[in-house]
């Protein structure tokens, strides 16, 4: 997701989309990441056709500064999701186990923790207070 209307494509995914689904659009986008790649839908697609960035919505994943892979609610998701007032416990288990599994597979590659790192840095500026950029308050 890029909150502009797209999910990122995880690293080698854009293969998965040579032929495109009708509705479907593949758009360069540096938002999020550097030759970032952004796969949007007209809003309904085949289940079985979805990048992992809407497999795992409204979850991210994440890397602490160890660089071990997490699992958070997704702030970029506020404004389309309803399920984000009820946090992580409104969640299934199985689902929120499910992608914490799918993160430490994920983060087992050099390119992967690049782009976790590119997604976590933009996640942290997102959720940095206002008067912290600037260095004065409003």
């Amino acid at each position: 997701m890029d909150c502009r209307g797209g999910m990122l494509l995880f690293p080698g995914e854009e293969g998965l989309y040579q032929a495109l689904p009708e509705g479907f659009a593949i758009t360069p986008d540096e938002g999020v990441l550097p030759g970032g790649r952004l796969l949007s839908c007209q809003g309904f697609c085949d289940r079985a056709r979805r990048p992992l960035a809407c497999r795992i919505f409204p979850l991210a994943i994440l890397l602490d500064e160890a660089e071990t892979p997490w699992v958070a609610l997704d702030p970029r998701a506020w404004p389309i999701c309803p399920l984000m007032p009820s946090g992580l416990e409104g969640l299934s288990a199985g689902f929120v186990s499910a992608v914490k599994e799918a993160a430490g597979v994920l983060a087992q590659t050099a390119e992967m923790r690049a782009f976790l790192r590119g997604q976590t840095r933009f996640i942290r500026r997102l959720q940095k207070p206002l008067w912290e950029e600037s260095g004065a308050a409003l």
